[in-house]
């Protein structure tokens, strides 16, 4: 049975099938049993064709237009598919093979999206299956590739845009917002997240970030952090490296300006702690090496300036600057505030309430004495000096102002070259890598060097001091003996003798001349009073001094600046008690 039209279109009647006399609209054809028909919507006899379903359609499509949304149901678990040749089925839901190969677009329609690229697999999703957004070419190993190359200079391009945000007008009391969370597991090397910034060579890059992270705080903010990482290793699980943070900055090029790690703290606040790096180390176990800050410079180029550790602190005089700060909790032997292996450098003045110097005997060999004669040799001929540091001319040197006393390197290396060293003060650079101080060599005194040597001389004047005791004692018993035999009971004896001393007299003067002073007492011994009558050879300032047997200084009776010349000095001596005492000029 056929269902045909058996009119013409007609104009004047614009509705209807818009066909001609004689087109097939619907066939209902018997199955070959002729126990069942098969109704097959469409010009079946145009196409030289017949209906071999219970509802056939021949071409174009169906469309229910009541389906949506009178027969809504969200609970049912099955749905219609088709197969090759267009025939309808249904399948559970809980059977469907995830088969998640589609496209968005045609390619290179820029808006495309590919899913488990490659050859189709019913078991899809798997491992070699991967998801491409902007491309089909993918990397290897890639789960999800994004590639966003606008061609726009203008555009601000993003291959990956994350939000997560509490709605507005809702509490976020208690909840936690994760823009991106990445997690890498059971391989031999897992890294969580990766960054990489490359800028091409044809075009100049203002800046490239490997990754960036910025922490914005509008409200109360306990912690406001642009990075945070922990990096945990489970109890009883052997890690070689266990490193919160790893960074590593590579330049070849000439004057490349590297920063394995460069951290800004800035605040205008009253009553800021800015801190640019803050390190905190806990160890509990036994036997560990705990470091807060660790730093490795190692350079093979030559003519390098290789900092360790480079600190500076610029700040208003009326505050409290401190470029490298240590601190333990006490003085016990193996807690130190600060720890150099090598020498050190400090230029300006340096406190402490106490040094100690490697000098134990068992890291020591070729010990040998210094000799006495020698050491008063060696310290007659060091000349001490008062002088001033150029502070001006040398700034980079911080060198004290004032008067200062000490000796000059280059005169104490004619005498003593084993305590003289010289070392190069580096140059100092701006933060543009320009020359501000070049560096400089500059040559100083082991002034610690001297002391042993100081001591050797001064045992070998006291050695002579008390051998001249001694001979003193001896001629006191003679005079003794000898006023006795004058028959005097109330005597002072008066010793003349000579003394050149430093500052006194001309240094340069022949020194039998500066000696000879023609020092006569008169009368000698004395009772109440005497006379000083001495020569000045040689202008310069004269000093009497009074003495006692042991040599100890009692007063200075005169002291002036004298012209060649003779000269006289009355002496009133009975506040003396009965004894011998010894005039120097």
């Amino acid at each position: 049975m056929r269902f045909i039209f058996t009119s013409e279109y007609s104009s004047s009647n614009p509705t209807g099938s818009n066909s001609m006399e004689g087109l097939e609209a619907m066939q209902l054809y018997p199955h070959d049993s002729g126990s069942e028909v098969f109704v097959g919507i469409g010009d079946w006899f145009g196409q030289s064709a017949t209906p071999d379903e219970r509802l056939d359609v021949l071409d174009r499509t169906v469309m229910i237009r009541r389906l949506v949304p009178d027969y809504e149901n969200q609970e049912l678990d099955r749905f219609v598919v088709t197969d090759n040749d267009g025939r309808l089925h249904w399948r559970s839901l809980a059977n469907l093979p995830d088969n998640c190969e589609w496209t968005m677009g045609a390619n290179p329609n820029p808006n495309h999206v590919w899913t488990a690229v490659g050859p189709v697999d019913p078991a899809c999703p798997d491992g070699d299956e991967n998801v491409g957004i902007g491309t089909i070419s993918l990397n290897d190993g890639t789960k999800l590739n994004v590639l966003e190359n606008t061609p726009h200079s203008s555009l601000a391009n993003r291959g990956l845009f994350v939000r997560t945000e509490i709605p507005s007008g809702s509490s976020g009391a208690g909840a936690t917002c994760v823009g991106a969370r990445a997690e890498a597991a059971n391989a031999s090397t897992n890294v969580g997240l990766q960054g990489a910034a490359t800028s091409s060579s044809a075009l100049a890059a203002g800046s490239n970030f490997g990754v960036e992270g910025a922490a914005t705080g509008s409200g109360t903010v306990m912690n406001n952090h642009a990075g945070h990482f922990t990096a945990t290793v489970a109890n009883g699980v052997a890690v070689t490296s266990n490193r919160g943070l790893f960074s590593t900055a590579t330049n070849n090029n000439g004057s490349a300006l590297n920063h394995g790690g460069e951290f800004h703290a800035n605040s205008s606040g009253t009553n800021a702690m800015n801190r640019g790096v803050e390190t905190y180390v806990q160890g509990t176990g036994s036997s560990q090496n705990n470091t807060g800050v660790r730093t490795y410079v190692y350079s093979t180029g030559s003519s390098s300036t290789n900092h360790g550790v480079w600190s500076r602190v610029d700040g208003a005089s009326s505050s409290t600057n401190i470029a490298v700060y240590g601190r333990v909790g006490d003085t016990l032997a193996n807690h130190w505030a600060g720890y150099f292996h090598g020498r050190v450098q400090v230029t300006g003045s340096m406190w402490n309430n106490g040094t100690f110097i490697f000098s134990d005997a068992d890291i020591k060999t070729n010990v040998e004495d210094i000799e006495g004669p020698d050491a008063v040799e060696l310290l007659g001929q060091l000349t001490p000096r008062s002088y001033n540091y150029q502070s001006v001319q040398y700034p980079q040197l911080y060198l004290p102002g004032g008067v200062q006393f000490g000796f000059l390197a280059q005169e104490v290396a004619q005498v003593l070259p084993a305590v003289v060293s010289s070392t190069i003060v580096p140059a100092e650079l701006d933060s543009l890598g320009n020359v501000v101080h070049p560096e400089m060599n500059v040559e100083g005194i082991n002034y610690t060097a001297l002391i042993p040597i100081m001591i050797a001389g001064y045992q070998q004047q006291q050695a002579t001091i008390n051998s001249l005791q001694d001979q003193i004692a001896t001629l006191q018993q003679d005079l003794a003996t000898c006023c006795a035999a004058q028959g005097s009971t109330d005597g002072r004896g008066m010793s003349p003798g000579a003394r050149l001393r430093q500052g006194f007299g001309d240094a340069n003067a022949d020194a039998g001349e500066a000696l000879r002073t023609d020092l006569i007492i008169v009368p000698n011994p004395v009772a109440d009073h005497t006379q000083l009558r001495y020569k000045v050879a040689m202008p310069g300032r004269t000093r009497l001094e009074v003495s006692d047997a042991g040599g100890k200084r009692l007063e200075v009776l005169e002291e002036a600046v004298r012209e060649v010349g003779a000269y006289t000095h009355d002496w009133t001596t009975t506040d003396l008690v009965p004894g011998t005492y010894h005039v120097t000029r």
